[in-house]
């Protein structure tokens, strides 16, 4: 319980990160988005790490995790169709 502070802050900082990205992407020239939309993959699975520890550690209840999963999956949908329209790598 004593780290429940921490891994809140966390979560805060690593969505309000992906966010920005996204923010950040939707106002850049196409030739840039793949780069930060990858970046934003990459903190939704951090995020997806984050949420699962504080569910191992008894800091969500399980109907707590399954519906903030079903909205990751959701980010996680959306974002895989946007990465497959502007990533050029």
């Amino acid at each position: 319980r004593s780290q429940r502070a921490v891994l809140g802050r966390r979560l805060q900082e690593i969505g309000l990160g992906i966010l920005d990205l996204l923010l950040t992407a939707r106002k850049s020239p196409a030739s840039a988005r793949g780069a930060l939309l990858v970046q934003a993959d990459i903190e939704l699975d951090r995020l997806r790490y984050t949420v699962r520890l504080c569910h191992t550690l008894a800091l969500f209840t399980d109907k707590q995790y399954r519906y903030l999963s079903g909205l990751l999956a959701e980010v996680g949908r959306l974002l895989g169709t946007w990465l497959a329209r502007y990533n050029t790598t």
